[in-house]
């Protein structure tokens, strides 16, 4: 843009001594050119933007169509045909937008160029006027004419230029729409750093709305977690768990509310060194496709060689058999995704996420459905432990099962983001409330129970 511009000037300079008509009129001349090339742009930006819904609709069958996790349901209910054609109904439709703007940047590419050829030519018509008329010699009119084509030329490549600019200006301006949505609170980032540990947690009148909600998941929750002890968080689905959990764990901070560690605000520490300090492992952990040593030591990467910490913890989430087991042991990669990859069912992958959180070896442990996948017996045996385990450090346990959290020392139970009852089992069961109905309709499951 900018050599093109430069020569514009000098090749300008030189038809504005020659003749300053001259001058205008190729400038006039081009712009046609630079407006079909500016709409050019913009149709291709709109195409864009207009595809982004489908492109990702399309990925998203194309997902389902070729992923391991979902390969066995939808051969079972015979989906593949479906949503083959679901997808290809959706290629077909962006084909056939596509073909829509390619013709309209053709005819306005051809319309454009049309009218600076035209307009062109009558440059040229009035330069041969110039020359008929003796307004100007037959030398001047020569570099006249040289001129003429060298400014069309920059003013060509000059459009060409202007026009991809303008194209990538369209984009930038949607990237910078989306980085002013990042909070306020990341440009005035705390830099406090937690204590190693705390002796009590404290949630007082905890609010919070997810942006795409109208509804808040939680309204007003107050609980207290201390040091040594195992608190439960029961509730029906969609009553607020997981949301206070990710709370907890400092990936979301509060719309109202405090969640203090020893009466100090944790909005106040900074965020990566408060999380440094908590083990979560969600209901839907990930399944790492590297070694069994680095899945484990993800749980706190700067100790990745610790081999000894790492097989403690394997130990400690019932692992360490059947890791050892594998072809290269704890340097097995695990996962189908590469060659040589040793798959995992379910219930052994949960372990490895329990492994990974006890390797962390952080003050504040959060347990979100870490049974889900388990056998009864392994699930009692882990239970069991947790407070050797986790000896000293405060424990949040989410659960559905009932027999997990009875003994827990403090229990609270959600319903519709707010805390609807505490205390022990014995307490909530005499009670009678949610907690009773819930855990009395859980074990009628399993035996009779006397009306």
């Amino acid at each position: 843009v900018i050599s093109a511009l430069s020569a514009i000037a000098g090749i300008g300079a030189a038809l504005l001594f020659l003749q300053p008509v001259f001058l205008a009129l190729v400038l006039l001349a081009y712009i046609p050119a630079w407006y079909a090339t500016t709409r050019a742009s913009k149709l291709v930006y709109q195409f864009s933007v207009e595809q982004t819904e489908r492109d990702r609709r399309r990925a998203y069958l194309f997902r389902l169509l070729s992923g391991k996790e979902q390969a066995k349901e939808i051969r079972a209910f015979g989906l593949a045909g479906f949503l083959r054609e679901r997808h290809d109904q959706l290629y077909e439709e962006k084909i056939s937008d596509l073909r829509t703007m390619v013709r309209r940047r053709l005819r306005l590419g051809l319309l454009g160029g049309l009218a600076t050829s035209g307009l062109t030519a009558a440059t040229i018509a009035v330069l041969v006027w110039f020359v008929t008329t003796d307004r100007i010699s037959l030398a001047s009119a020569g570099a006249a004419v040289g001129a003429i084509i060298l400014l069309g030329q920059r003013l060509r490549a000059l459009s060409s230029s202007t026009g991809s600019l303008y194209e990538s200006s369209l984009f930038l301006e949607n990237f910078t729409t989306f980085v002013e949505w990042m909070p306020a609170l990341i440009a005035a980032r705390p830099t406090a750093e937690p204590p190693q540990g705390f002796s009590s947690l404290s949630v007082d009148d905890v609010g919070f709305t997810y942006p795409s909600r109208r509804e808040p998941s939680l309204r007003g929750v107050s609980m207290q977690v201390r040091a040594g002890e195992v608190v439960a968080l029961v509730g029906e689905n969609g009553s607020g768990k997981t949301t206070l959990a990710k709370l907890l764990a400092g990936l979301y901070t509060p719309d109202r509310g405090t969640i203090c560690w020893d009466g100090v605000d944790t909005t106040s520490y900074d965020p990566d060194r408060l999380r440094s300090s908590v083990a979560v492992i969600f209901q839907d952990f990930v399944q790492y496709y590297l070694t069994a040593r680095e899945n484990i030591a993800m749980g706190r990467h700067q100790h990745f060689h610790d081999m000894d910490r790492i097989t403690q913890a394997a130990r400690q989430a019932g692992a360490h058999e059947y890791l050892e087991s594998l072809d290269k042991g704890y340097e097995t990669r695990l996962g189908p995704e590469f060659f040589g990859g040793s798959d995992l069912s379910v219930g052994q992958w949960q372990r490895v996420a329990l492994a990974r959180a006890f390797f962390r070896d952080a003050p504040f442990i959060i347990l979100d459905e870490p049974t889900a996948a388990l056998d009864p017996r392994a699930e009692s045996e882990l239970f069991e432990s947790i407070r050797t385990l986790c000896a000293g450090r405060a424990v949040l346990l989410i659960s559905h099962r009932f027999s997990s959290v009875r003994s827990a020392d403090r229990i609270y139970v959600l319903r519709d983001g707010e805390v609807a009852e505490h205390g022990t089992h014995s307490d909530l069961m005499v009670a009678g409330g949610l907690y009773a109905e819930l855990f009395t309709l859980q074990a009628s499951a399993y035996v009779e129970v006397p009306t």
